[in-house]
């Protein structure tokens, strides 16, 4: 048994009670320092007091283990709960890497001076508000590049599920790029074809895509809204609001109907609750195509229900257009669209030279 100090490559192991073996040495560190190398081989920096290390010089490898405390790592940009693997290759672990906020679990990462990977690792984030979790996935690529300050991660099956709990939202996404310094995150699914069927997602083959758009599905969670769902291709999240702002997003389907956002934008808040759309197109119904209403101002309640009001433009025999303002766009008890307008002048509208109208107006 010994006490003091033990060196092994750039690390520095303090102790009061060293044990030695003829093939190893054991012992509970009061101190336990890795220096920062950034050369061929590359490990980061660690610090931490009281750990567990297993010193193997046979095998030219060292372990170390958390006890309480985490490892502080990166010059405390990191912290880390769990095992480190330390040779004079690379430097590895596994555990819980929490970082700006966030939390990394993991059975293998690669630690570097300035970055670190996981090929497979789940992710939480927390909220800026106290208690709440602001994003939660699995079973992502993920690599941490703390002079960037930018953690990238990508999915391992094609698209993953991530759950937004402030807002009320699951979504399936394929990339998730944090910008940490920023305080934001782009959500991004660029090559898989998502449908929502039967409380699930699944992943559409080339063959049977059509139309469909490529995208992350976005699925609401928030009891009263019937598994709203829609798709999107590219989405900012706003960390210190809760906020999503959601791009490309080529329609939503309601009811019976279809609604086309204007320029494809839709922004979530925290609680499932989507912002008015505003000059949007909407399509009734989606079996008939009988109608469409533009320079629409629609609320969506749920996957069956919206309202707003809007124009429908009527052509008469010769041609000529006219609009109609519907005052009531919304859905009825047996879920099917219905709007109500009014014609207010002779001159307003005709449905021939030979025939004005002036009244009340609906479509169903």
């Amino acid at each position: 048994r010994g006490n003091g100090n033990m060196t092994y490559l750039t690390s520095k192991v303090t102790s009061d009670d060293f044990i030695f073996y003829p093939d190893s040495a054991n012992t509970k560190t009061t101190a336990f320092e890795i220096q920062k190398l950034n050369q061929t081989v590359q490990y980061p920096e660690v610090k931490a007091e009281k750990v567990y290390v297993h010193w193997m010089p046979y095998l030219d490898e060292l372990t170390a283990s958390t006890i309480e405390k985490p490892f502080a790592m990166y010059g405390n940009k990191a912290t880390h709960m769990g095992s480190l693997y330390y040779n004079p290759k690379n430097l590895t672990g596994k555990g819980n890497t929490s970082y700006n906020n966030g939390t990394l679990s993991s059975n293998h990462y690669n630690y570097q001076a300035d970055r670190f990977t996981s090929d497979t690792a789940n992710f939480k984030l927390n909220s800026f508000n106290e208690g709440m979790l602001a994003l939660v996935t699995e079973n992502l690529n993920t690599q941490v590049d703390f002079i960037l300050m930018k953690s990238s991660f990508r999915s391992n099956q094609g698209a993953s599920k991530v759950e937004l709990p402030e807002n009320l939202y699951q979504a399936y996404i394929e990339k998730i790029t944090w910008m940490m310094g920023k305080k934001e995150m782009q959500l991004s699914t660029p090559n898989t074809v998502q449908v929502y069927e039967h409380g699930q997602n699944r992943i559409v083959t080339r063959d049977e895509a059509g139309l469909k758009p490529k995208g992350s599905l976005f699925v609401s969670v928030h009891k009263g809204q019937d598994s709203l769902n829609w798709v999107y291709n590219e989405a900012d999240f706003n960390l210190e609001n809760n906020i999503i702002s959601a791009n490309q997003v080529k329609y939503i389907e309601v009811a019976d109907a279809t609604i086309f956002p204007f320029e494809g934008e839709v922004t979530i808040e925290p609680m499932a609750y989507m912002r008015t759309l505003s000059k949007a197109e909407v399509l009734a119904n989606n079996d008939t195509k009988y109608h469409r209403l533009n320079s629409c101002t629609i609320n969506i309640s749920s996957r069956k229900l919206y309202h707003g009001q809007g124009k429908y433009s009527y052509m008469d025999e010769l041609g000529k257009q006219y609009a109609i303002n519907f005052d009531l766009i919304a859905v009825d008890s047996l879920g099917n669209s219905f709007g109500r307008g009014k014609v207010k002048g002779i001159e307003d509208f005709s449905l021939s030279p030979a025939f004005k109208f002036q009244g009340n107006v609906s479509f169903y």
